[in-house]
This record gives C-alpha cells, structure tokens and sequence, in this order.
C-alpha cells in the first residue's frame, strides 16, 4: 500500500508540473498512471480490510471507509 501510495504522490505532482495544452499525450500518460495507482490502491485496501476484520464486522468496516 505504502508503494502504491507513493506512486499516486508522485505521479500527481508530475501531472500538476506538466503543460497539458502543449504536451497532451505526456499528461495523458500520466492521468492514466494517477488513475491505475488509485485503483491499485483502493484493491489494496480493500483486501486489507478483509483480512484485518472478520466476517460480521466487514459491513461495518466497509461503511466506516466510505465514510471517511
């Protein structure tokens, strides 16, 4: 998780120092890094969770991370 969390970080910031209008397909490129690290991300977590709680409890896990 931590991996892929810093990969979101970086690749946002790549994404906010590129010149869209004049480099397209790089921020293009990137756009679509920031969406895969996220949904990466968002498994991740989710597969945590369902290791971490048990089987009652993942309703109420799933609304608490939704909420937060």
């Amino acid at each position: 998780m931590v991996i892929f969390q810093l990969l979101l970080v970086v690749s946002i910031v790549v994404l906010g120092a590129v010149d869209a209008p004049v480099n397209v397909t790089t921020a293009a490129i990137v756009a679509i890094g920031v969406a895969f690290f996220s949904a990466s991300q968002d498994v991740l977590v989710d597969a945590y969770r369902t290791d971490l709680l048990s089987e009652i409890e993942r309703g109420k896990g799933g609304a608490t991370h939704v909420t937060g």
